[in-house]
């Protein structure tokens, strides 16, 4: 038996507002599989991820490992292991850098965030991502951006996501910060997490993507054995 795709969407059109920024698009990202989607600025890359994660109206089909997620519910999307970290990074500046990790959790009940603190959860995270452990009595918002984003990246991981979607999660970013970044998406890959990312930078997106998706449009460009492109069927 196939096993389900750890991301698939079908038919996905969505708004800002009164806006119709995606009408009827789909994509699939199997386990371990990292499709990147570029386009310039005002094609709805970001809408995308936000209607993937429930945070604007959207309709059509989103499943996340064969699991029907509901539109407009975020919480029902974390718990079925898809996690964001949005463009914005949306940290609580005044909360400690463990504490901003453990909202992380928050969806999965308050029993799963105090358990957390002993359980592995936060090990591994401080362990993917070690200044984090540096500062973890530290407040959020005395970070410098870089770390501010490895918080955010961190928080998402906390849960440890079936799939996760990066919306320009390199930008602005000094080259040692992004390449943690970079090692992070690799090692996730290997691991088997699916991974949509927001992000143009073409040395990127030919070392790590398995797939490209160009917006506007609605079909998803994948690696052949001699490299990008090749459609899907």
């Amino acid at each position: 038996m196939t096993p389900p795709a750890a991301l698939e969407a079908s038919g996905v059109t969505a708004w800002r507002g009164p806006r119709l920024v995606l009408e009827a698009l789909s994509l699939t990202v199997a386990p371990g599989e990292a499709v990147f989607v570029v386009g310039a600025n005002g094609t709805g890359r970001s809408t995308l991820v936000a209607a993937l994660g429930g945070l604007v109206p959207r309709r059509g089909r989103v499943c996340v490992g064969g699991r029907l997620i509901p539109p407009g519910r975020p919480a029902a999307a974390v718990r079925a292991g898809l996690a964001v970290v949005p463009e914005r990074r949306q940290l609580f500046p005044t909360m400690s850098v463990e504490e901003n990790l453990l909202l992380g959790l928050f969806t999965h009940g308050f029993r799963t965030v105090r358990a957390a603190r002993r359980a592995p959860e936060l090990a591994a995270v401080y362990q993917r991502l070690p200044v984090l452990a540096e500062r973890r009595s530290q407040r959020a918002g005395t970070l410098s951006g870089g770390e501010q984003q490895l918080l955010a990246l961190g928080r998402a991981l906390v849960g440890r996501p079936a799939v996760l979607l990066l919306d320009e999660p390199f930008l602005g970013l000094a080259p040692g910060v992004a390449d943690t970044i970079v090692g992070v998406v690799g090692a996730l890959r290997a691991e088997g997490c699916g991974l949509l990312v927001v992000d143009d930078d073409p040395g990127r997106v030919a070392a790590l993507a398995d797939g490209v998706l160009t917006l506007p449009g609605s079909q998803v460009v994948t690696r052949t054995s001699s490299g990008l492109p090749g459609r899907a069927p």
